[in-house]
């Protein structure tokens, strides 16, 4: 669930695909009440005992749906990553400024990420303590002696 950024545990998945299981047979023996009372097909009526197992199917499998979705696609935009890296360095090379174009170029949960990360990595540079420069009389180096 971390590689997806879902804050649910698997236990949670697996009572909300139980609790949508147990709303979708509710619904479905309304459903069913409603159309033998009207008189509606048995067609009908015979597909709707299939919605508890659908949602309880879909509820549960979701996440690990997403998730493999989302490497497949992430293998893609490193690729993507790279390729605008190569664009860049081959017309300017600066290596600020291509990791930069490459991560305003992709638009990936991979480039957001790469971007979040530039934008750490310059604000740690702006925040760190600079040590003050010397002044022209001290040369900072010891000498045996003194």
């Amino acid at each position: 669930m971390d590689f997806i950024d879902m804050d649910v545990e698997a236990e949670e998945v697996a009572a909300l695909a139980v609790f949508g299981a147990l709303s979708g047979a509710f619904l479905s023996a309304l459903f069913l009440l409603y159309s033998l009372i009207s008189g509606f097909s048995l067609v009908i009526s015979g597909i709707s005992p299939l919605l508890p197992v659908l949602i309880y199917l879909f509820v549960g499998w979701y996440p690990s749906w997403k998730a493999r979705n989302e490497k497949g696609s992430g293998m893609g935009g490193a690729l993507k990553l790279i390729s605008y890296m190569t664009i860049s360095l081959k017309m300017n090379p600066n290596l600020e400024r291509a990791a930069e174009f490459s991560a305003k170029q992709s638009r990936m949960s991979l480039g957001e990420n790469f971007r979040e990360e530039l934008w750490k990595s310059t604000w740690a540079l702006l925040r760190a303590p600079r040590k003050p420069y010397r002044s022209s009389g001290e040369s900072g180096v010891k000498r045996a002696g003194s």
